[in-house]
């Protein structure tokens, strides 16, 4: 047995070190950025191929990632959880693969409730945390609703039109899929 430097050892650290980083990112910004996660997912193939993986056990780590990324989608369309945190649970599955997965998705599943009710303890009255946090209140009623300007066909001056829009769980998957390549 030698001791000393592993280019293994090393890419085994990068999940908890990634997931750590993720977690401060979250807890101090409420966003993960999309670099950690595609960092990890990464990270993963040389891994797998130092740790001499079996390509059957990569395809099973990469159907539980996809697996996740599916849930994920659907979670974050519900309005369960952001589009990072969607993003860095499949790629916390592809690192664990199947059936490493299940204690996985238990405990964050416990942890993300508890985290939840106590955010939800600490809000004032109903407000947004994060605008709290920033000693600015509730935002007001109809915020982010207003109609959209349009030339009008009065002299060129702008006429308010309603605009017709995608209904709430559409304009979350569509900005999930938007943010796949941001930041």
């Amino acid at each position: 047995m030698t001791h000393g430097f592993s280019p293994l050892l090393l890419l085994l650290a990068v999940f908890p070190a990634g997931v750590i980083v993720a977690a401060l990112k979250d807890a101090t910004t409420f966003t993960i950025p999309n670099w950690i996660s595609a960092g990890l997912v990464i990270a993963f193939f040389p891994m797998a191929l130092l740790a001499h993986m079996p390509l059957s056990a990569v395809g099973i780590s990469l159907a539980a990632g996809f697996a996740a990324l599916v849930a994920g989608i659907g979670m974050f369309a519900a309005g369960w959880c952001g589009g990072g945190d969607a993003k860095l649970l499949a790629a916390s599955a592809l690192w664990l693969g199947w059936p490493g997965v299940l204690p996985f998705l238990a405990v964050t599943g416990i942890a993300g409730g508890a985290v939840t009710l106590g955010l939800l303890a600490a809000r004032k009255g109903g407000g947004d945390l994060r605008r709290a946090r920033a000693g600015l209140g509730r935002a007001p009623p109809g915020a982010g609703r207003r109609p959209a300007l349009r030339p009008g066909d009065r002299g060129g001056r702008a006429v308010r039109l309603p605009v017709q829009r995608p209904g709430r769980r559409a304009r979350r998957v569509l900005s999930f899929c938007g943010h796949l390549g941001g930041r």
